[in-house]
């Protein structure tokens, strides 16, 4: 129950900042909440239920724990006029988290240089395909994907990233300096995909020890190409930008990305949670699996449970523990229902695991923060190189931070344990 009154402690301490800086309007029986967070808004409304008046939200934090969101307490403040002035400060209490800041410090400011080393380990295990025929020998594979990687971590464009590229090759770490050209024409590779695929989740390998519960999620990274169309019925051309959708599965402790799949803008999630599970399965003993309803399906639900996990989706609106639709004897309907009985009567051990799925997003902010929220690469197979190797970066400095913070020594170089 303390994490339970302290999550409600944070609510009405978001609630307070919510009525005190957002406007707030009530149009009809609905109250218009503006989102904390972006620059939508949520209808938060009052109903009935077994004879008693209830408040409802349209926000995802309502819909899955059926309880009071912070919208709903900031609405309560308004109604009854109760100002965050108004309200003794020592009745909030900001929850706050141990930091070991002496190995953080470390890890930040020796972060470039372990990279480089942890980097440059990772990639000795490409190996160059045979040259056929005669003609100029190409540069070793290893040293094209550690120049592409190094560029992607400094986020300066494909010409500036050339001082950091020689200087790799000065100190050793490489034997080759690609040009920005030839940078850019193994980018739009195809070839090149699946070994970052491999990249990637050989460079999860470390965390094998640690990381047992999982999260999934997707996000987009923006890019610079404009999808355009014709409008029939106001006979205008129209245009958006479009993005590159990353599907992503981490560990809840790490953040450590071990399996991904890069799509257009208009992949769906739920299709791709099976592929991703499987291959974090390949390497990592799987517990608690979260996300969120977007992925809630029988058969996503029956992979988790033959993998070894235990799958926490919360059901949508409306959806049953469904024996009205297959029957008793229907694939994994007893694993169904007891996933949907525990959702729907035991509210609070469900989220007590599914509050793990917020790792997820602070995995994907930590990516764009520190890498950046948009794509460079024009055609469509550079956007999603670059996606990977924004995450293989982001794994390489989890690993940097795990050295200092975790005392982990990871052996990412051929035949290393």
């Amino acid at each position: 129950m303390g994490n339970i009154a302290k999550e409600q402690e944070v609510r009405t301490m978001r609630a307070l900042a919510i009525a005190k800086q957002k406007r707030i309007v009530k149009r009809g029986s609905v109250w218009i909440v503006p989102s904390q967070s972006h620059s939508g808004s949520y209808v938060v409304s009052q109903s009935e239920k077994a004879g008693m008046p209830t408040w409802e939200c349209t926000c995802p934090d309502y819909e899955t724990r059926g309880q009071p969101c912070k919208h709903v307490i900031a609405v309560e403040i308004v109604r009854h006029r109760q100002m965050p002035d108004e309200i003794p400060a020592t009745e909030i209490k900001r929850v706050t988290y141990a930091q070991d800041w002496p190995a953080y410090n470390a890890a930040q400011v020796r972060e470039k240089e372990c990279f480089a080393l942890l980097l440059r380990d990772l990639c000795s295990r490409v190996e160059s395909p045979r040259q056929e025929g005669r003609g100029r020998p190409r540069l070793p594979l290893r040293d094209i994907i550690y120049a592409c990687a190094t560029k992607v971590y400094s986020r300066l464009c494909g010409r500036r990233a050339q001082t950091d590229i020689r200087a790799n090759q000065a100190a050793g770490l490489s034997k080759a300096a690609p040009s920005y050209n030839t940078l850019f024409r193994y980018m739009a590779d195809p070839a090149l995909t699946p070994i970052l695929h491999d990249l990637l989740e050989q460079s999860a390998l470390p965390m094998v020890g640690i990381e047992s519960n999982f999260a999934v999620d997707s996000t987009g990274f923006a890019n610079s190409t404009f999808c355009r169309w014709v409008d029939e019925k106001y006979g205008v051309e129209r245009k958006v930008k479009t993005w590159v959708k990353v599907h992503a599965a981490c560990g809840v402790k790490t953040q450590i990305v071990t399996s991904a799949i890069i799509t257009d803008m208009s992949g769906a999630d739920s299709p791709q949670f099976r592929p991703l599970i499987e291959a974090t399965a390949k390497n990592f003993k799987l517990g608690d699996v979260v996300a969120d309803k977007a992925y809630l399906s029988r058969e996503n639900v029956a992979a988790v449970d033959r993998l070894g996990g235990v799958p926490f989706i919360p059901f949508k609106e409306g959806t049953g523990d469904g024996l009205l639709i297959r029957g008793e004897r229907a694939p994994h309907a007893k694993l169904w229902k007891r996933l949907y009985h525990l959702f729907e009567y035991d509210r609070e051990k469900f989220l007590r695991h599914y509050h793990a799925r917020s790792n997820v997003e602070s995995c994907f902010s930590m990516i764009k923060a520190k890498f950046g929220a948009s794509i460079s690469s024009r055609c469509t197979v550079s956007q999603h190189n670059e996606a990977l190797l924004k995450l293989l970066c982001h794994n390489v400095v989890v690993l940097v931070g795990a050295v200092f913070e975790l005392g982990l020594q990871p052996s990412l170089a051929r035949g290393g344990d």
